[in-house]
Order: structure tokens, then C-alpha cells, then sequence
């Protein structure tokens, strides 16, 4: 677990011009700052003119101050695509599953969340507030799940849906087209940054050619899950 005051992150409290990929964070995060920003998140709290791909969190985020994530606290001038978080986040204001406020010139693209999400003011599945500059596209948040029927971005859907498709650009399982564009979604080498598996499995995510998988969505990797296919099971086990 980490802890701190504000800047808080399992990878980094603050990052400034940089690239982090195939990189992935599970366990606690917690901020005590009970004033102004806590700018705190599963991997990272402050991302600044900087990009996050093929990356993900589990676990847990906590703060009582605001700008509160699953993945990043307060985005601004970064990029984030291929990444996902099934922590769950909790906060004061702008509190997001991703991210908890998307600042000037900041993405998102290719991405979900499923981990539960809470807070007083500004709080979304995906992303808790966004700046006008700001882009989110093909991305998608658990409405059941994170208990958020609203985001300041992205689309909604059942965490069955999400499960349900077996394949990029899914038309059957939800009213909305699902996973659009994700097939072109590759890394460097380029091989593809997204697995799907069966039709009771949320997408993978490969790091370094190994297939990380939440199949259920509950926050427990398959790895780590006696229960990878039972969301209320695993949750009780």
C-alpha cells in the first residue's frame, strides 16, 4: 500500500513529461489530505504533459480531498490509451474510475473501468470532470459496477455487456456499439494491446506478451481469482 498527503500514486505522486507503458499497480493508495487537491490515483496522482499506455490499476483509492482516480488523480496535456481500472475510487469532488479531472489538451482512447466509484460532487464512472479542451473516445465505464449511471465522459454500459463482447467493434451485446476502433490499438512492435476471450470475459490487456486479465471485473486478476468468471462470488470470496 502506498500513503501520503496530496501527489499521491503507487508508481509516482507526479509525473512531468513522461512515458510510462506496460506498467500496472495493485494494493492501496490513500491520501490524508483533508483540504484542497489530493491529486491522488491507483498509479499515478498528478500526470502532466505526458502519456500512459498498456497499463493498468487494481485495488483501491482513497482520499477525503478532491481530484481522485482509479488510474490517474488530475490529467492535463497527457495522453492515456489501452489502459484500465477495476479500483475503486473514493473521494471528495471531481472523482473519477479513470481519471478525476481531465485537464487542457488531455485523452483518453480505448480504455474502461469497472471498479466502484464514490464521492461528494463532479464524480463519474470514467472521468469525474473534464475540461473543454479535452477528448475521450471508444471508451466505456460498468454503470452497475462503479455505481455511476453518469460520467463527464465516455459510455456507459452493464458490466455484462462489457463482458459480453468477444470481439473490437461488437454490435450485438449492447444497444451502443462496444470496443469500436480497438483492434488498431497496437504497441510498438505492433502487436495488439487488446485480447478478447469468450463471451463471459472482459477484454485483456497484453504487457510484454502476457494476457492480463479481470475477466469478471471485480477487481481480482484471473491469476489471482478462484471465482474469474463470478463477479458476486469473487467479491464474497
Amino acid at each position: 500500500s502506498v500513503e501520503g498527503s496530496h501527489y499521491v500514486g503507487a508508481l509516482a505522486g507526479r509525473v512531468e513529461g513522461g512515458v510510462i507503458t506496460a506498467s500496472y499497480a495493485t494494493g492501496a493508495v490513500k491520501s490524508h489530505r483533508t483540504s484542497y487537491p489530493a491529486y491522488t490515483g491507483g498509479l499515478v496522482g498528478s500526470l502532466s504533459d505526458s502519456a500512459i499506455t498498456a497499463s493498468y490499476t487494481t485495488g483501491s483509492v482513497s482520499a477525503t480531498g478532491d481530484r481522485v482516480g482509479g488510474l490517474v488523480g488530475y490529467a492535463i496535456g497527457s495522453s492515456l490509451e489501452a489502459v484500465f481500472s477495476a479500483a475503486a475510487a473514493t473521494g471528495g469532488s471531481y472523482v473519477g474510475g479513470l481519471v478525476g479531472t481531465q485537464g487542457d489538451g488531455s485523452s483518453i482512447e480505448r480504455s474502461f473501468t469497472t471498479g466502484f466509484v464514490s464521492g461528494k460532487n463532479y464524480v463519474g464512472g470514467l472521468t469525474g470532470s473534464r475540461f473543454s479542451s479535452t477528448t475521450v473516445s471508444d471508451s466505456y465505464w460498468a454503470t452497475d459496477a462503479s455505481g455511476q449511471a453518469d460520467s463527464s465522459g465516455g459510455t456507459g454500459a452493464l458490466l455484462s455487456e462489457l463482458r459480453c463482447a468477444t470481439a473490437a467493434d461488437d454490435s450485438a451485446c449492447a444497444e451502443t456499439d462496444l470496443f469500436v476502433g480497438w483492434a488498431d490499438s497496437v504497441d510498438a512492435a505492433g502487436n495488439p494491446n487488446w485480447v478478447f476471450g469468450e463471451d463471459n470475459q472482459l477484454p485483456g490487456l497484453s504487457l510484454n506478451g502476457v494476457v492480463h486479465h479481470d475477466s469478471d471485473g471485480d477487481g481480482a486478476m484471473d491469476v489471482d481469482d478462484d471465482f474469474p468468471f463470478n463477479y458476486a462470488v469473487s467479491l464474497d470470496s
